[in-house]
């Protein structure tokens, strides 16, 4: 992997979202209270070949949303995230489209 892309992933997946709860915490400055819910993945903890960017921007995104909790917590902002599973999406064609790999991921989906 190139180090442009890795940074590509990051900016996305983990810049784009700390920007946002920054603006959201600067907005929300005096007003006590609020939520914040970030969208990671279960890649967050369980890792896939080709995937490292992802889940390393993934993980750092929920660690960052529990660092947010506690940090935001006296201003009464919540901070959570949510891991869903695998969603049929561009990135995931080739796991949804084909029906043995989509056999395969069926059961571990709750």
């Amino acid at each position: 992997m190139m180090a442009e892309d890795f940074d590509n992933v990051l900016r996305t997946d983990l810049y784009g979202p700390f920007f946002c709860c920054r603006e959201f915490v600067r907005r929300r400055a005096g007003a006590r209270g609020g939520k914040i819910i970030n969208i990671t993945s279960v890649h967050e903890a369980i890792p896939t070949p080709g995937g490292v960017a992802y889940g390393a921007a993934k993980g750092g995104l929920l660690t960052m949303t529990r660092s947010l909790a506690m940090e935001l917590a006296e201003q009464r902002i919540n901070a959570n995230a949510i891991a869903p599973g695998l969603i049929r999406t561009p990135m995931t064609s080739r796991r949804t489209d084909d029906p043995v790999a989509r056999a395969e991921e069926m059961p571990a989906i709750p």
